[in-house]
């Protein structure tokens, strides 16, 4: 389980509640929480807003959580930039 989905129900909120208020696609948040999407650090920071958490604590410690580790998507976020 992500820390995103572990945030989302410890504070008791559905997937339909907080894409709402992260403005992101409910499809979107549900391919994030079970692995098969890699949120940009514009996504997490939504995240992190909408669920009142450091963005940091919505990374996931294990390598495989979301399939890419948060190094992996920094990288990403920083050619997609050039």
């Amino acid at each position: 389980m992500t820390k995103i989905k572990k945030a989302r129900l410890a504070q008791g909120v559905n997937q339909i509640q907080l894409a709402e208020k992260a403005e992101i696609a409910q499809a979107y948040l549900s391919e994030i929480e079970t692995g098969k999407a890699i949120p940009s650090i514009h996504v997490y920071r939504r995240l992190s807003k909408a669920l009142d958490v450091p963005m940091t604590e919505l990374f996931d410690d294990e390598p495989n959580a979301n399939k890419k580790s948060y190094r992996e998507v920094i990288k990403c976020q920083k050619l997609k930039s050039r």
